[in-house]
């Protein structure tokens, strides 16, 4: 089987999202990325959506690359934009660049939704406005949010966390109604916690990027997941 490529639309600050491919995924897939520029130290709906506007030019250097899927890259830009803007923009795109795309919000809501899992604990490093939206968003699916933990940092901090101080404040949010904890952010690291969090705890563990890994190889119809990086991707 061929190697498959599979592209990113990365917010440009994004120090976190394409190191972690590469760790969990090594040299099985081609990753790409194209950066969209994002103002501003915090998360807001005018610098966010500005950034969106940036996508145009970003699908257009994914389809020079003959990318196989594309995903874009943000969580909290999906949770701004809602539900319906979700869904329009991945049918509008795969209809103009003839191949697939999603986003990192579809993919925690398939995640899930192949867990098997309804209720479910969330951290995030986001101030309440981003973590309304993201309540609103994933209730809108059906998902009840039984517990949380946020630890608000800004668009730089973020990325400089360490995955220890990530794995404690992650674990910070789980409560025993919870079937599943999420860590939402593709600038958060946290992949080599994964694993840890799902045997402290008993229950799956996953990450914006880890959801979007899984429904990245999903859609390039990949046989095998990865080990070692939680049970959602050991498929």
């Amino acid at each position: 089987m061929k190697k498959r490529h599979i592209g990113f639309l990365v917010p440009a600050g994004n120090r976190v999202i394409l190191p972690e491919m590469y760790h969990i995924a090594g040299d099985r897939y081609g990753f790409f990325e194209t950066r969209l520029i994002v103002s501003g130290d915090q998360i807001s709906t005018e610098s966010n959506f500005a950034m969106v506007e940036n996508i145009k030019r970003g699908m257009q250097e994914m389809q020079a690359a003959r990318v196989d899927a594309c995903l874009f890259a943000c969580t909290v830009s999906s949770f701004l934009k809602g539900q319906a803007w979700d869904e329009s923009f991945s049918r509008q795109w795969e209809d103009t660049v003839g191949f697939r795309v999603s986003t990192t919000a579809i993919s925690l809501v398939k995640s899930l939704r192949y867990l098997n899992v309804s209720k479910i604990a969330v951290a995030t490093p986001w101030h309440e406005t981003a973590n309304a939206a993201a309540r609103n968003y994933m209730e809108g699916h059906g998902f009840e949010i039984v517990s949380t933990s946020s630890h608000p940092l800004n668009r730089w901090e973020v990325n400089d966390m360490e995955p220890e101080e990530t794995y404690r404040f992650s674990l910070s949010a789980d409560s025993a109604r919870a079937e599943c904890l999420c860590i939402f952010a593709t600038d958060l690291p946290s992949a080599e916690i994964l694993e840890k969090l799902e045997m402290k705890i008993g229950k799956p563990v996953i990450s914006s990027n880890s959801a979007i890994l899984w429904n990245a190889l999903t859609m390039v119809d990949a046989e095998k997941g990865v080990k070692g990086f939680g049970r959602l991707l050991d498929f």
